[in-house]
């Protein structure tokens, strides 16, 4: 920029190496410098005298209001959403964990669903199962989403089923909406909500729904 910018209260950024300025006045000596005298972000006034060749490192910033209603909408909502994400560990825990694991696990779905938690992952279960009797855990290691478990074993023996751990995922759903809370009795869940909480985008719900009567024909 020129030095004939700095007019009172432009904002400029070079002055100083980390913060922007505000022009309060710019007194001339002759043609070639000028000394400023300027307002830091803290209120503090100074003066620099300046010249030709400092022009490169000086850029004329344009301020505008400091809040608006005119941006968009759906960034917004994608950053307060990653916000509130990644503060979850001071409200919500159990979102915290399966965050977490999920990321460790590197896993790429472009949604988190019941079926999606990772129920194995010791920190996802010791919340999940932080308020319920102890007995639960070697229910969920049995039946839902141990290493022996039983949805493990239909889908290694069914590839059609294993190439999407489609019983597993069943497993994960029906135990997620179906276990009864410290003041909720057990409650059955739909054939129709155990698929909207499988299926990804892209996949057939039939698979799922294969995977569902598998289950309960073997489940104890």
């Amino acid at each position: 920029m020129k030095l004939e910018e700095l007019q009172p209260n432009a904002a400029v950024r070079g002055v100083l190496s980390d913060a922007l300025v505000t022009v309060v006045n710019a007194q001339w000596y002759g043609s070639e410098a000028l000394e400023l005298t300027y307002k830091d972000p803290s209120g503090r006034v100074a003066n620099q005298l300046l010249y030709r060749h400092d022009e490169p490192r000086l850029e004329l910033v344009e301020q505008g209001r400091p809040w608006s209603f005119d941006g968009d909408g759906a960034l917004f909502r994608l950053v307060s959403e990653a916000h509130r994400i990644r503060l979850a560990h001071l409200f919500d825990p159990v979102l915290a964990s399966v965050i977490h694991s999920l990321w460790e696990k590197g896993d790429k779905s472009p949604l988190i669903l019941p079926s999606t938690i990772p129920i194995d992952d010791g920190r996802v279960q010791s919340e999940l199962t932080r308020y319920l009797s102890e007995n639960w855990a070697p229910i969920i290691e049995k039946d839902v989403d141990g290493a022996s478990s039983l949805p493990l074993r239909i889908d290694s023996e069914v590839p059609n089923l294993g190439k999407l751990h489609a019983t597993r995922r069943v497993a994960r759903t029906i135990y997620l909406g179906s276990a009864p809370t410290t003041v909720a009795a057990h409650r059955g869940l739909e054939d129709r909500r155990v698929k909207l909480g499988c299926v990804m985008p892209g996949e057939s719900p039939a698979i799922f729904g294969d995977a569902l009567r598998r289950l309960a024909a073997s489940a104890t």
